[in-house]
């Protein structure tokens, strides 16, 4: 690997050194932080906790046999806790979804990096790849699922774009057979 002088070393510490300095520098954002990002929300809008159903059915569609994040947990794990597995992970969630704090472990990640193309010594020609918390995926799946579900019952009929199950060809198929019945 070489370092930003270009001098090759083949010593996992200073390659380790590269790689985290090239990174830190790529992704470093020039946007302020917010300082403040909590919003205190009135008792109506309290969120309805999660049921072992919903846990269960987002952790069995996950996919299997992937690399485990920092925990070194992985989604094959979490099922072998069986029904008092799930009946945790439900409380658990339902807990972190009223304190609307995550665990900070969640803010870690496992970082690897993937060859591409090109010389191999050379930083750039590599992709990261962060490895996740397996417990923080299925949160955040369990999340979108139910966003997903608000969102489409308020949806009106004729927003048809970007939907899961609705095509803007078939608006443009029905606004065809309108016109067609107006010209008879």
């Amino acid at each position: 690997m070489k370092d930003n002088d270009g001098h090759k070393t083949t010593d996992r510490e200073e390659i380790l050194e590269i790689c985290k300095s090239f990174y830190k520098t790529l992704y470093e954002s020039t946007l302020p932080t917010p300082t403040n990002c909590e919003k205190e929300s009135p008792d109506s809008d309290e969120v309805p906790p999660f049921t072992t159903n919903e846990v269960k059915s987002c952790l069995l569609a996950m996919s299997k046999k992937k690399a485990p994040g920092p925990d070194d947990i992985t989604s094959d794990i979490l099922l072998l806790g069986d029904e008092p597995g799930l009946k945790y992970l439900t409380s658990c969630f339902t807990e972190i979804l009223k304190s609307r704090k995550i665990p900070a472990c969640w803010e870690e990640a496992k970082i690897i990096i993937i060859y591409k193309k090109g010389d191999p010594g050379d930083i750039k020609n590599y992709r990261p790849i962060s490895l996740l918390s397996h417990s923080y995926k299925l949160f955040t799946r369990l999340l979108q699922k139910r966003m997903v579900r608000i969102l489409d019952e308020n949806q009106p009929r004729d927003q048809a774009g970007f939907r899961k199950g609705y095509s803007t060809t078939d608006h443009i198929y029905t606004l065809n057979q309108i016109i067609e019945k107006s010209n008879e």
